[in-house]
This record gives structure tokens, sequence and C-alpha cells, in this order.
């Protein structure tokens, strides 16, 4: 499939039956070699077919790519320009009798339409990764999340977090389906070459809190550019791959699904002393207070997590363990939970790995003055 054009986005139907993937530089494409990206697709016989990109309803002059298809095969999803519109954003085509929709435009709102975009559509249509520079990026093009409510409508793009965005660039996402696991390729998480392909987990059912990005190693990445990686059926995966000045070309590679190391939680706490000895002062605070309804830590509280960050940071064995307080069972856990995951945030952008924190909500005792805040507690363990 690979040729003397540009090959990208290589994304495998979800039955698995077809490989469609992006194809620029091509003199077979509807604007020709200079007039944009064209969707191509190979069919799976006993080999992949040679591809073909005659029977697409949406190629036309500008850039188009598909971003995921539905589980049942008859929905794709795509980023594309239409001619003629301003617009440049996520399309919907169904299959119909055998043929392809002409694509609909997906209102999502939030999304920088003057960056550089990219987007993966999960199976079950409920989940969009979106590759862009917002208002809140931390570098260049950052990976958001919108996510899709029971009427159907589309969230804004929530920033996935200091853990995967850095101060370069964060593209080409891929989300596994449990939607547990993320693939992305980065600059600014260093490695092998100029971009590498990485993978981290979501953690405690957050989009906003994910362990640290791991690279995929000398196996997949190389000294060039690779990225666009998605694997299917924990066995096949899919990437594109370009050495430096040359255009990329689309590589497969079996692969062995690494499971995640299970969170420890054998708490053997320190005693006071302890915790002053290793804090350096037994004036250091470790009770977060929190107004009624705030979730947002204070320029003190954050500057207080980044010190006790760096006190633990060289002592691995040391562990973390935050308590929020409620005032009461029938609150609902949403405020608490946040709470929590602006604290673990902050913890992991000040280097403490994921591994070496855990939480719970708990009740506050019914003996507390009303007048007393909500709060949460730092605790250290072995």
């Amino acid at each position: 499939m690979s040729t003397a054009a540009e090959e990208l986005m290589p994304l495998l139907s979800y039955n698995g039956d077809y490989l469609f993937f992006s194809r620029m530089l091509c003199d077979e494409n509807v604007g020709g070699k200079f007039g944009g990206s064209d969707v191509w697709s190979s069919k799976r016989s006993q080999s992949w077919i040679a591809p073909t990109s005659g029977y697409f309803p949406w190629n036309d002059r500008d850039n188009n790519v598909v971003i995921g298809t539905s589980a049942n095969g008859k929905t794709l999803y795509l980023m594309n320009s239409q001619g003629g519109r301003k617009t440049k954003g996520i399309y919907f085509s169904r299959s119909v009798s055998g043929a392809w929709t002409k694509p609909e435009l997906i209102p999502v709102d939030g999304i920088n339409h003057s960056t550089s975009l990219g987007f993966y559509m999960a199976p079950a249509e409920d989940v969009l990764l979106i590759s862009m520079r917002g208002e809140d990026s931390k570098g260049e093009e950052d990976i958001y999340v919108s996510l899709k409510d029971r009427n159907g409508n589309w969230s804004q793009p929530k920033n996935l977090g200091p853990s995967i965005n850095t101060i370069g660039y964060e593209i080409s996402p891929f989300l596994s389906d449990d939607k547990n696991r993320l693939y992305f390729a980065s600059n600014g998480h260093g490695g092998q070459g100029d971009v590498d392909i990485f993978y981290c987990d979501r953690l405690y059912g957050s989009w906003e809190t994910w362990s640290s990005p791991r690279n995929l190693g000398p196996e997949v990445n190389t000294k060039g550019f690779d990225a666009y990686f998605s694997v299917y059926g924990d066995s096949i995966a899919y990437f594109s791959r370009a050495a430096s000045g040359k255009p990329a070309d689309l590589y497969s590679s079996k692969v062995e699904i690494v499971k995640s190391a299970p969170i420890t939680d054998a708490r053997n706490f320190l005693l006071p002393a302890d915790v002053n000895a290793l804090l350096g002062s037994d004036k250091v605070q470790r009770s977060f207070e929190f107004d009624r309804g705030v979730v947002d830590l204070t320029t003190p509280q954050r500057e207080l997590l980044w010190f006790i960050a760096n006190k633990i940071l060289d002592t691995r064995e040391i562990k973390l363990y935050l308590i929020a307080y409620k005032r009461s069972e029938d609150l609902p856990n949403d405020t608490y939970e946040r709470r929590i995951l602006s604290m673990v945030n902050h913890m992991q952008l000040a280097g403490v790995d994921f591994t070496r924190i855990t939480f719970s909500i708990e009740i506050m005792a019914k003996d507390e003055p009303a007048s007393k805040p909500e709060s949460v507690e730092i605790r250290f363990y072995k």
C-alpha cells in the first residue's frame, strides 16, 4: 500500500475488513498531486488487495481523512473541508444500500478551526478525542476530549492535563476499546527521534488524570517521525513512519498488550514524628480546606503541594493517601472527586508518579462544628 506518495492516518474498520488511510501528493487524488489528501481503502481478502479511492463521495480538492468507524460498520466519521465551505470540522457518512451518503457536519462547540486539527472517534460514537491548540494548551497542539450526552450533544473539549500535554505538540490520539488506554504521538516527551509514539492509562475513571506516558520503544519508534498508531484485537497495530525529508509510509506490527501495574494500597502510615522529619518541619500543613462548592486550588495550596512533592520525590517508598471529607452521605461525590483530582494533577505535574497516590471520600465526624470547612487531608504511608 505504500507508494512514492505520502500515506498517513491508517485506521482499521471495527470488523477488521477494511483499512482506511489518507494519501497525499498523489496524481490520482481528486485534486491532483497538490490538491490535498484523499481517503483510500484496502479490503482484506487473504491479504490486502490494491487500495482504491474512487467510490468515496467525500473526496474533493481539500483534505479528507477517516477519523473513526462505528461498531456496526454502518457509519464513518471524517475530518474534511467540503468544497466551497469555510467550516472545517468533523462529519459523518452512512452506508445505505451499499453506497456512502454525503457527509453531514457534526457541531462541536469549542474547536479551534484556525489551528492544525486531528480527531479520533471511538467505535461507541460517544467519545471524541481532539488534537488542537486551545486557549489552555500547554504549548502547541494538546489533546482534548469531548463527550456526547444522552441527547446527542457534544461537550466543550476538555484538556487531558499535564501528564499528557507538554510545551511541544501532542497529536494522533487513539483510544482502546475499553476507553482506558490512550495512544498518541509527541515531540515533547523525549524518546527515540523527532516524534515518538506513547501510551498511558486513564486513572480513577477521570479524563483529566492519567498515568505517566510510556514510550513504545525502538521496536516502533525511530529517529524520524512516528505517529498515527492504532491497535486492534490486542494483536496488530498500524502506524505511519517518515524518515527525515521523506514522505510517510504505512507500517504494521504485531503487538503484546502490557497491562498496567496495579496501584499498591498497603498502608503502613507514618507516625507524626516521621512525617515531620520527612517534611523538615512540624509546621507544614497537610490539610487543604475548601469553601463550599469550590474545587480549584488556591495559589498557596498549589505552592504547598509542590513543596510536599519535592520532599518525597527521591523517597520512592513513601506514598500518599488523600482523604476528601464531606459533611453528609447524601451529598454527591462529584465536588470531592474534582478536589482530589486537582491535587493529583498538581502532584503529577511536580513529578510524583500516579502509582504513589491513592484516595478515598469519607464523611466528617458528626461532632465537627458546622463552621468547619470541608477539606482534603494528605497522609503518608509505606
